[in-house]
């Protein structure tokens, strides 16, 4: 069946035969349940049309009925799952075959149990999922058996009722062949759809990755060459430091740029991996304010931190993704304060606690309020968010101001990204902001118990990824650490 519309695919071939065996035992089963359940209940009418013949339909029933156990329990070894197609069959057929004979015990020609033939085969066009040969072979098994069955067991008496029952059978079958044609062919498109989809998706990937390489590399040679000329020219004037400086910004923001399209390729393809691990925040939270003050510059934005008890808390997490969640909220607050400060502040608490978040992503679970969660909020005392703008955050390359992205730049993935990282570790993104006040966006997550070591302080602050970090000298590790946040 597959190997002749996927020739030049074996392993499609092979794919799609195993979804459609799995799509006819799962279809199998409820024909069968349907069987045992219904061809009993037909009994009442055998008693009240045919009480004479009663014995003989009882008989015909349950081995129609035997039949379906059989073909159910069938399912759950090894061969009837690999050879469910003419299991189908079977049943169908059997099925089938039983009401004819009750046709023929019952007046043959002149009997209304064709009634139950025709069942058999509207059954088989909804339920199951068959390719046209073996549709066209069960409809005509059916069709001539009750032929047979009439003209040479039962007769025909009345010829016109025989021959109007026969055109209502021949064309239940015709409906029923057509059927499994176009059902057939609606799912190998949609089947090839899908792969197509699937492979557009790894090729996608395949692009990304090569292309993010290939321009991490020229990246690099950027940063690397800003750095030897700020630090070994001797007669470099102030101005031309200026430059340098405006070069490794716009070098650095294109990284940022870069590793965000690859990380949201990378969680769309659900391809992420994330790390469960004990992470302190307070080494996490003390880098990503020294990063903002190293983009802010001597005279930028003031960039404070606030830890409100006298531990650091600690969450079950990855450290490299919390510390790009905090420096995305935090580039993000850099970019609207307009040079007002700027406060990193680690508390714990309820996570409903006062002053109420405005929205929370993903929602909280129903026992949310009743545990203890860590909040590492990112305050800014910038324009603020209209309450109307809020549902529109966390959409992926969408930005609250279109004017913003020619003023601030951005793709818009930012805080997408920064709430789906959070969702893979049982974390939440909680804002809330007033218009002319400013917005506090926070990374909240469930408070991890005392660890017994500390050495997770180092493995939270840990670079994932030197190889492919851009080259920076000694003197100016804060730009290293934008950069390895934005993994």
């Amino acid at each position: 069946m597959s190997s002749t519309h996927f020739a030049d695919r074996p392993d499609l071939a092979d794919r799609y035969a195993d979804e459609t065996r799995a799509l006819l035992t799962t279809r199998l089963r409820v024909c069968c349940l349907l069987g045992v359940t219904l061809v009993p209940v037909f009994l009442a009418l055998d008693w009240i049309v045919y009480p004479q013949r009663l014995v003989a339909f009882v008989t015909i029933r349950v081995a129609i009925v035997a039949g379906n156990v059989v073909a159910l329990l069938a399912l759950w070894t090894r061969a009837g799952a690999r050879h469910v197609l003419p299991l189908t069959f079977f049943v169908f057929v059997q099925t089938g075959l039983g009401i004819v004979a009750m046709t023929a015990l019952g007046g043959g020609g002149a009997s209304p149990y064709y009634a139950g033939v025709n069942l058999v085969m509207l059954a088989a066009a909804v339920l199951v999922a068959w390719e046209l040969p073996v549709s066209i072979a069960c409809c005509t098994t059916l069709v001539v058996a009750y032929v047979l069955a009439c003209a040479l067991w039962a007769g025909t008496a009345d010829a016109r009722v025989f021959t109007g029952n026969l055109f209502f059978l021949c064309s239940t079958a015709i409906i029923t062949v057509v059927s499994h044609g176009v059902g057939a062919g609606a799912r190998r498109r949609e089947f090839l759809q899908r792969v197509a989809l699937e492979d557009a998706g790894r090729h996608r990937e395949h692009f990304l990755a090569n292309v993010t390489h290939e321009l991490r590399t020229p990246l690099a040679a950027i940063l690397g060459f800003c750095e030897m000329l700020s630090d070994y020219s001797t007669d470099t004037t102030t101005m031309q430091l200026a430059w340098l400086g405006r070069i490794r910004e716009n070098a650095l923001t294109l990284y940022r740029l870069i590793v965000q399209l690859l990380d949201f390729s990378k969680i769309e393809a659900g391809a992420l991996d994330v790390a469960y691990e004990h992470v302190h925040l307070q080494a996490i939270v003390a880098k990503v304010a020294e990063d903002m003050r190293a983009i802010a510059g001597p005279h930028g934005t003031p960039v404070t931190v606030e830890i409100v008890e006298g531990d650091s808390p600690a969450l079950i997490g990855d450290g490299a993704r919390v510390e790009e969640i905090l420096t995305n909220l935090a580039s993000n607050a850099l970019k609207f304060s307009a040079g007002r400060p700027i406060t990193l502040r680690v508390t714990t608490g309820a996570i409903d606690d006062e002053p109420v978040w405005n929205r929370i992503v993903p929602d909280p679970a129903l026992d949310a309020t009743s545990r203890t969660y860590v909040r590492v909020a990112v305050i800014d005392r910038g324009a603020g968010i209209r309450a109307e703008d809020l549902r529109r955050l966390f959409v992926a390359f969408r930005q609250l101001d279109g004017s913003s992205t020619r003023r601030h730049g951005g793709t818009g993935l930012g805080l997408a990204i920064s709430a789906r990282l959070a969702a893979a570790m049982h974390a939440h993104i909680a804002v809330r902001s007033r218009v002319g006040e400013g917005s506090t966006f926070a990374l909240v997550a469930p408070l991890a118990e005392p660890a017994t070591t500390t050495a997770s302080d180092s493995t939270a602050a840990r670079n994932p990824a030197n190889a492919e970090t851009p080259a920076a000298s000694d003197a100016d590790q804060p730009a290293l650490a934008v950069l390895v946040a934005e993994r």
